[in-house]
């Protein structure tokens, strides 16, 4: 039982984590995210429900064949997507849709 414990101890002891994430802070867009690496960034396009595409940065990091991604998009040159509905609205079109089944 003591060579047991002295094994399972070393093996705790000695066995680090396979990596240490990152924090990495992108101040201008208002984002901050932990990476197992540094990240490559890239400029690209998202394309937006508007039918708009939007600048967007796509930010990703890859360790044992696994490959983290962030896209961060600047909606701030995007089109207005108008009024926001009134909650009064929203309880109307809840009842209203009440018990509908869409049909395929």
């Amino acid at each position: 039982m003591r060579m047991f414990s002295f094994v399972l101890f070393v093996l705790c002891f000695c066995a680090g984590p396979a990596s240490s994430w990152t924090e990495y802070n992108y101040l201008d867009q208002g984002v901050a995210i932990q990476f197992p690496g540094k990240p490559e960034a890239k400029r690209s396009t998202y394309d937006s429900i508007y039918g708009k595409a939007l600048s967007s940065m796509v930010y990703t990091a890859e360790e044992d064949h696994v490959r983290y991604s962030l896209t961060v998009v600047d909606l701030a040159g995007g089109p207005d997507p108008g009024p926001a509905p009134s909650p009064q609205g929203v309880a109307r079109s809840a009842q209203a849709n009440a018990g509908c089944v869409p049909s395929h």
